[in-house]
């Protein structure tokens, strides 16, 4: 793809992913240039995301209590203590972000605050069709990390 159509087809997902035309146009152009590889970094965060609990709903927290075993357990007690059902589906969310945030500290080879010493560096790659890397991705553990309630929920939204 030379560079004309790698532009246009940068500035089409980001209006796809939902950014105003003059903004994804602006963003793709110095990503095109600077060779960031926005667009798999955005492809990375949607399929992590994927597996976040929805939040827009506290009916899994309800549905999970129900069920035999110690999560079931211990959702009855948190419930049974006062905790609600939507507190403890955003807490869960919370969480999960945080996770995802320091998981992509270690896949952007920066680490965190505790992290092991290990003889070797991670990093996520972009594959062609011959499964050589292409581009790393980098950054991830930003655009994984908490952000706002608000967010959040329009997050959630987006995978029903």
């Amino acid at each position: 793809m030379n560079r004309k159509e790698k532009l246009k087809f940068v500035e089409n997902f980001l209006v796809e992913y939902g950014l105003p035309a003059d903004e994804a146009i602006e963003l793709a152009a110095e990503s095109v240039e600077e060779g960031q590889p926005i667009v798999e970094t955005i492809c990375f965060q949607m399929v992590a995301e994927s597996v976040l609990a929805c939040i827009h709903t506290s009916g899994w927290i309800r549905a999970r209590s129900k069920s035999d075993g110690d999560e079931g357990e211990l959702l009855k007690r948190l419930l049974h203590s006062g905790a609600a059902p939507k507190d403890l589906a955003i807490f869960a969310r919370m969480m999960q972000r945080e996770y995802l945030s320091n998981l992509g500290c270690v896949l952007d080879g920066a680490g965190f605050s505790g992290t092991p010493e290990v003889p070797c560096d991670f990093r996520i790659y972009t594959i062609d069709e011959n499964g050589s890397p292409l581009i790393a991705l980098d950054e991830l553990h930003e655009s994984l990390g908490w952000s706002d309630l608000k967010t959040e929920m329009k997050l959630s939204r987006l995978k029903t």
